[in-house]
């Protein structure tokens, strides 16, 4: 997922235009801060999921335009929210049990010895080991809500951005 960065504050712009003037593509360092302030966001979440996404996360120029990208699978998903459903050769998707760490961390593949149970009059089912206990629940389809606070606002962009580029334009 990319997301590009579009400054409206006069402040950001103003000095962007500024450090134009002197000759100082100034961009570079404004995707680069960008970039950093999604990583923060993510760090301050403090999870594995999020940590990764962090990782995964670069800032560079596009014409005039600061771009993040965000090499992570889920984050889209996360952010503007959606439907999946299994792909053509599937059935059901997996879903973790919330309460099984070998499952949230693995695939059904890698665990030996799964065995499907139906759910009792429901086109849906479970994959449990020998004992019963649940890894997986078998489901159609699961909806995501759109959640916003995923990544920063735009004012977190600009606070990131403005201190590099101030800092920029009084070393030259």
């Amino acid at each position: 997922m990319s997301i590009s960065v579009h400054l409206e504050d006069a402040d950001v712009v103003e000095l962007l235009g500024r450090l134009d003037r002197f000759g100082v593509n100034a961009r570079p360092l404004g995707a680069r801060a960008a970039a950093r302030c999604v990583q923060d966001h993510f760090a301050a979440m403090n999870s594995e999921f999020y940590g990764e996404a962090a990782r995964a996360t670069t800032g560079r120029v596009q014409g005039e335009n600061m771009i993040v990208s965000i090499d992570h699978v889920g984050i889209a998903l996360r952010r503007f929210g959606g439907t999946v459903k299994p792909s053509a050769s599937g059935k059901y998707l997996a879903v973790p049990d919330s309460d099984n760490a070998q499952a949230r961390n693995n695939s059904p593949r890698r665990i030996p010895d799964l065995h499907f149970r139906q759910n009792r009059g429901k086109d849906s089912g479970r994959l449990t080991d020998s004992t019963g206990r649940v890894f997986y629940w078998l489901v159609k389809q699961t909806v995501h809500k759109p959640d916003p606070s995923v990544l920063p606002t735009d004012s977190d962009f600009e606070a990131a951005i403005l201190p590099e580029l101030q800092r920029k334009l009084e070393r030259l």
